[in-house]
């Protein structure tokens, strides 16, 4: 990409600047800090804030530095007794906003106090969607408490960015939509939940929503159209080679416990009885959702597996391991034969990752999972990138979602062994590799076990996909 934007970015950043509160949605991989930096630098905004998740906040400073018309001054905050600073970048994430609070009477401390009256340029809050829980300390901190307080309050403009606006149902957009002044009636999160959500009557989280309500999404994408901005790679990127996701069915093989499971060392039965019970548990849940008749989402179903005595940990580490053995001589196959250049695996238990780790070792194999610097996780992906450096990255899903761009430039195959229970996770770990610098097809398989967690999972995700898009892509 070098240092020249695209012309979708300066039509972004444009429109930015022709307004003080808006909704940045580009799919991820758009570049849109590279928009929210042309646009304050376009308004003169010189004093700024910059709210990441953690995970990101180098990322921020190197955007930044490249894309600044100017020789910014930029306050990398990395402790909770950081100060805002004038005429400067300010970069400060979320756990420490919302750390900053007198715990007993939800209170902001003298420090937090001091970032909320600092008067601000332009505050952008990244990966906005975090923000989507009204009573969350780093919302009231960010927004306040009845948007009557908080940082944005003291800003001139308000840009928050996010690839999921609304990774659930209607409800979740509320927070940001009247952040923004978006919400043309006034109404109170119980009036929004009820005029664009539809709310369960009875059972499970009685009285939530848990959908969109078709007969009010077609005004409320009105609504969403005049205030927030969305592209999506496929035609903003002509160029850019297509994304193909696939379904990897694998069989069921037989797995060492011990491997996988400390426990098993000592008594295989036991660890055996409480996966099939696990599974049984899973099951019945599965049968209730559908008996449910769509009133149960995906939300509510893991919930629900997660509020059993001892979750359902045992039986999903157990699908992950099964997976990782079953198609572990393919992998290897692909990678000894040349079909496969360099590969990224993405997983979620250590355990499964430690497995591909020593089968894949000769083949030189690079881990990023959480606990890993931002700095080394850079190291690794520029290692990665080198044409003798590691054929295969595997990735932690939760890690894999933020600050690690820069794997497309060496790989576009990927395989999701053990995929998310959230489509957005397993979007952002697609969109690892189908983004800007990328020069090839990329293919993205998704593992899975027939009639088992993955079949249930994937069957609601479908429903509430199709939910999202008839809103925020109508």
């Amino acid at each position: 990409m070098g240092d020249a934007f695209y012309p979708f970015q300066l039509d972004g950043s444009e429109w930015l600047a022709n307004r003080t509160h808006a909704l940045l949605a580009d799919e991820p991989g758009l570049g849109k800090s590279a928009q929210i930096v042309r646009g304050a630098d376009l308004v003169g905004a010189t004093t700024n804030l910059i709210i990441p998740p953690a995970g990101v906040r180098k990322g921020w400073e190197a955007q930044i530095k490249k894309w600044s018309m100017f020789d910014a001054d930029i306050n990398l905050c990395t402790t909770g007794d950081a100060l805002p600073r004038k005429n400067a970048w300010n970069i400060l994430n979320y756990d420490l906003l919302g750390r900053g609070f007198i715990k007993s009477a939800k209170r902001p401390s003298a420090w937090l106090q001091k970032w909320i009256d600092f008067k601000w340029d332009m505050v952008a809050a990244d990966e906005a969607h975090k923000l989507k829980e009204q009573e969350a300390l780093r919302t009231i901190a960010i927004l306040g408490t009845n948007f009557s307080a908080g940082l944005v309050h003291s800003a001139k403009r308000f840009w928050p960015l996010t690839g999921t606006p609304m990774p659930n149902h209607p409800g979740e957009l509320f927070t940001i939509m009247n952040a923004i002044k978006a919400n043309p009636e006034g109404d109170t999160q119980e009036t929004w939940n009820y005029k664009y959500c539809l709310l369960k009557h009875e059972g499970f989280r009685k009285g939530k929503p848990y959908a969109a309500k078709p007969q009010s999404a077609a005004q409320l994408n009105i609504i969403l159209k005049g205030t927030m901005m969305r592209r999506y790679k496929s035609f903003e990127l002509p160029g850019l080679p297509k994304l193909r996701i696939d379904d990897m069915p694998v069989p069921e093989v037989k797995i060492n416990l011990a491997e996988f499971f400390e426990d098993a060392t000592i008594s295989r039965k036991s660890v055996e009885d409480k996966i099939r019970d696990q599974e049984a548990f899973v099951r019945d849940a599965w049968r209730r959702s559908i008996a449910s008749d769509g009133e149960m989402t995906t939300a509510d179903f893991v919930q629900l597996l997660e509020d059993m005595e001892g979750g359902v940990s045992l039986y999903r580490r157990w699908l992950g391991a099964v997976k990782a053995a079953s198609m572990i001589d393919t992998v290897i196959s692909e990678l000894e034969s040349g079909a496969v250049k360099k590969l990224s695996l993405i997983c979620y238990h250590s355990q499964v990752i430690e497995f591909f780790k020593l089968r894949l070792q000769k083949f030189g194999v690079s881990v990023i999972q959480g606990g890993v610097s931002m700095p080394k996780r850079q190291q690794i992906i520029m290692d990665f990138c080198e044409p003798d450096g590691p054929r295969v990255n595997i990735g932690q899903i939760i890690a894999m979602g933020e600050g690690t761009d820069g794997l497309q430039k060496a790989c576009h195959e990927q395989i999701i062994v053990e995929p998310a229970w959230s489509p957005y996770l397993n979007a952002q770990a697609a969109c690892r590799l189908h983004r800007i610098g990328q020069g090839r097809p990329v293919r993205c398989r998704m593992a899975r076990l027939a009639d088992t967690l993955d079949d249930y999972i994937s069957e609601v995700l479908t429903r509430k996909t199709r939910d999202i898009a008839l809103i925020v892509d109508g």
